[in-house]
This record gives C-alpha cells, structure tokens and sequence, in this order.
C-alpha cells in the first residue's frame, strides 16, 4: 500500500475531506478558523487515512479497494487531525504563557 493508483488516492482524500470538514465545520474543532487550518488537517487527515490500515487492521472483508479499508481509513484520518489540532492548540497555550 506504499504506492496508491489513482482510484486509491482520490478515495483517501475523499475520506479524508469528509474528516476534515466534519471536524472543522461541523464541530468547530480547528486551531485556526482559516482555510489554511482548513487544509493542514486535509493533509493530515489524508497521512492518517493513508496509514490507517498498518495500524487498525484490515476489517471489515468487502469494503475495501485495493488494500484501502474505508472504516479504518476514515477512523485513522479522525484520529491523526484530532492529535493534529490538539498538538496545535498545546502550542499555542504554552506561547500565551
């Protein structure tokens, strides 16, 4: 799963873009409320998404494309711009200080 095809990229952005706006728009959950913020957590989301399946495991059997499981791959994205803003925000409250 190193190198993707195309069909595999543009699946793990999309998984990634869903993430990403869920969090920043829907939960305004974002250390800056900019689109830059915006697409730093697409770009880690998508490192997330990429990674995903190394480390939650390859489940569940059919919903995958070519190695990409969709559940561990969106959760992975989830969890990497959660520790992403959470990280941002940490350094931000210890330059206030």
């Amino acid at each position: 799963m190193i190198g993707v095809d195309f069909g595999g990229f543009v699946i793990l952005l999309a998984l990634a873009l869903i993430a990403a706006a869920i969090l920043h728009y829907g939960f305004k959950f974002y250390a800056k409320n900019s689109l830059a913020s915006f697409f730093g957590e697409l770009t880690i989301g998508y490192v997330g998404a990429w990674v995903s399946s190394w480390v939650l495991g390859y489940w569940p059997a059919g919903w995958e494309y070519e190695n990409i499981y969709f559940i561990p791959a969106f959760l992975g994205a989830l969890g990497l711009i959660v520790v992403y803003v959470e990280f941002l925000k940490s350094l931000n409250t210890a330059k206030e200080d």
